[in-house]
């Protein structure tokens, strides 16, 4: 049973304009630098307490929801640090739009937004520094999320955030493979394939800010993963080669994989390109990319009703 309040807001996803791999770090976790923004692609997420003895998680996809699971480890690492929340207990309904192994950041999104819920309805006060310090003991992607920058260069294994200005507007269609790719197993066969190659340093993150130009994004577009991810999955090429047959101008991974992204030049051939993939069986949708953090909850009653 819940309480009478269920706080409802969104989770959005994320796109990997650029991404390069540095070396594995002695925590495990890679180095890397990437630009990402957020995209208009969104799971929708009800958080409750509940006064079972145990937290409770739903969601319309199978995802872990265990102890070991984000969310599980989020509960406990707010436990540890918050006394007060020893005896509470939380309900999160996930309405999961973001397909995971995606590559669209759908599970961190979800959880750095859930944090940033109930630092605020709970008063936790954590500052913006131990929310980063929070997000990245879970996972290397959550501190962007957790920030609320929507147009960002990503750092060391993912805990330095530094916002861009001028995020790019852009329509885009989002190719969804059927097979979904296990981040872990890309960053293991990144390290096998670094061991045959001469293995490059990242740019300094100062050199690239200082060349970057937004209003030219697509002249960076990079993925370390894809000469990976192509080698094993042979068919996402046939996906980009489709794309790029039906007018994008960009073709490219985002993420890890599996999501493939092509730029369309406005909305009217976006949705045309994806009406043309679904009439080939494949499964796509258009969005756009986000130029402010517009993730604002919402408070909804039970029976229903909303209120802003």
């Amino acid at each position: 049973m819940k309480n009478d309040n269920i706080y409802q807001f969104r989770s959005y996803a994320k796109m990997n304009w650029f991404l390069k791999i540095g070396q594995r770090r002695q925590d495990g976790y890679h180095n890397i630098l990437s630009v990402m923004q957020l995209i208009d692609f969104y799971d929708t997420i009800d958080l409750y307490f509940t006064d079972q003895n145990c937290d409770e998680i739903q969601c319309n996809y199978e995802i872990p929801t265990g102890k070991k699971s984000l969310l599980g480890r989020l509960f406990h690492l707010l436990r540890d640090l918050k006394p007060q929340l020893k005896d509470r207990y939380f309900g999160v309904k996930i309405t999961k739009n973001i397909p995971p192994s995606s590559g669209l950041g759908g599970a961190s999104s979800n959880v750095a937004n859930i944090l940033k819920k109930m630092n605020e309805i709970l008063q936790l006060s954590f500052e913006n520094e131990k929310m980063i310090e929070i997000s990245a003991k879970l996972g290397s992607d959550i501190p962007f999320f957790t920030t609320g920058f929507p147009f960002a260069i990503i750092s060391g294994k993912g805990e330095k955030v530094i916002p861009l200005h001028q995020p790019p507007e852009k329509y885009i269609v989002l190719v969804f493979p059927e097979v979904g790719i296990d981040t872990c197993w890309a960053y293991r066969e990144w390290d096998i394939e670094q061991e045959k190659d001469k293995f490059q340093d990242l740019p300094p993150v100062k050199e690239f800010i200082d060349d970057f130009s937004p209003n030219q994004i697509e002249k960076y577009i990079w993925n370390d993963f894809e000469k990976i991810i192509y080698k094993h999955f042979p068919e996402f090429g046939s996906y980009k080669e489709t794309l790029e047959q039906m007018g994008c101008s960009s073709v490219f991974m985002t993420g890890s994989g599996s999501t493939i992204i092509g730029i369309a030049p406005n909305q009217e051939k976006a949705v045309d390109i994806v009406k043309e993939l679904k009439q080939k069986g494949i499964h796509s949708r258009w969005s756009t990319t986000i130029l402010k953090d517009d993730s604002n909850p919402k408070v909804v009653l039970e029976g229903g009703e909303n209120h802003d």
